[in-house]
């Protein structure tokens, strides 16, 4: 019998990726004033929470991208900012709420021109929907999507 071992981070890809393939991409906002200098599909990593998820989750879009020269990977933002406040406490010990920093970052991912955001960080979820709520561009929720992957997988 064999096993398979799920990755939320590549499940998460596998995501980003389709998104990107779909007609035009994640495209950049109408009104960026970006358009005229960067490409029309940019992923947005919102990163820092720890930051070696965000490595991994960059190391595998690299991985994970037909590429036979430099110039056909996919570009990529990353907002790498480990001084985030931990987002455990927040949720268990009514700690210092990320959520504004969690925001901020998302918002300068779109204003950098992402036109879609991935977030790494499992527990960062936690507080999706209000980032969601403050940006254009969708952010991926890596815990639906690998449980949609899953829910796939299982015999009916």
């Amino acid at each position: 019998m064999s096993q398979k071992i799920f990755s939320p981070g590549l499940i998460e890809i596998s995501r980003l990726l389709n998104h990107l393939h779909k007609d035009g991409g994640a495209r950049i906002s109408d009104n960026n004033p970006m358009n005229d200098i960067l490409p029309d599909r940019i992923i947005g990593i919102l990163g820092g929470m720890g930051p070696e998820a965000t490595l991994d989750l960059y190391r595998q879009i690299i991985r994970l991208t037909p590429a036979v020269k430099d110039q056909d990977h996919i570009p990529v933002l990353i907002y790498s900012n480990p001084k985030i406040p931990d987002r455990t406490r927040a949720i268990a010990e009514n700690g210092e709420s990320p959520l504004p920093y969690l925001i901020h970052s998302a918002m300068l991912l779109e204003q950098g021109g992402a036109g879609i955001i991935a977030m790494p960080c499992n527990t960062s979820h936690h507080f999706l929907q209000e980032i969601q709520e403050k940006v254009k561009i969708s952010v991926i929720n890596m815990i639906e999507e690998t449980c949609r992957t899953l829910h796939s997988l299982q015999p009916e």
